[in-house]
């Protein structure tokens, strides 16, 4: 009974720690660009972060001379909630290529 009572713990334990990874980021990428055609350098970026469900967020951040600005779009099952732009859409498009 006592080794019974072990496994079956033992089990629970392993399959909260396996839920908990499943939600882990394990799918990322960035891609860096110039998004006011400047001279100013690959300032802005845009970041894909998925999870084991290919599952989470792009972030990106435009970068002007005198300014900042941060975008966050949802993903979810690997399609845009929100419509992205050509470098967000190029981030998920590696970060879900790490799939294969």
């Amino acid at each position: 009974d006592y080794v019974e009572e072990v496994g079956q713990a033992l089990d629970a334990r392993l399959a909260g720690a396996e839920r908990r990874l499943d939600g882990a980021v394990t799918h990322r990428a960035l891609v860096r660009y110039d998004a006011y055609n400047e001279m100013s350098g690959h300032q802005s970026l845009s970041i894909a972060l998925l999870d084991a469900n290919r599952s989470g967020i792009v972030l990106s951040s435009i970068h002007h001379r005198d300014s900042a600005r941060l975008y966050a779009k949802q993903v979810t099952a690997g399609a845009a909630e929100l419509t992205l732009s050509p470098e967000e859409e190029e981030a998920l498009r590696v970060a879900l290529a790490q799939d294969q």
